[in-house]
């Protein structure tokens, strides 16, 4: 009966432990989702904003060649 109950205790440690390394392990990849996300943002914005200079500059140019 003892032996069953100190194995018992040994798996509920064991549980334990798994558990507590499965939430640092979802805590860790929630920290690189946002990381990641945040990356993807600027990336967004830097490409917005590329996208938006060369629109400005192609504008320019046509300006340029239709000038009388």
């Amino acid at each position: 009966m003892a032996s069953t109950l100190a194995m018992r205790i040994d798996d509920v440690a064991v549980n334990r432990d798994t558990v507590e390394t499965m939430a640092a392990d979802v805590i860790r990849q929630q920290a690189e989702i946002r990381d990641y996300q945040r990356k993807m943002k600027l990336l967004q914005t830097t490409f917005a904003k590329i996208d938006a200079s060369k629109a400005r500059g192609f504008d320019i140019a046509i300006f340029h060649l239709n000038r009388p």
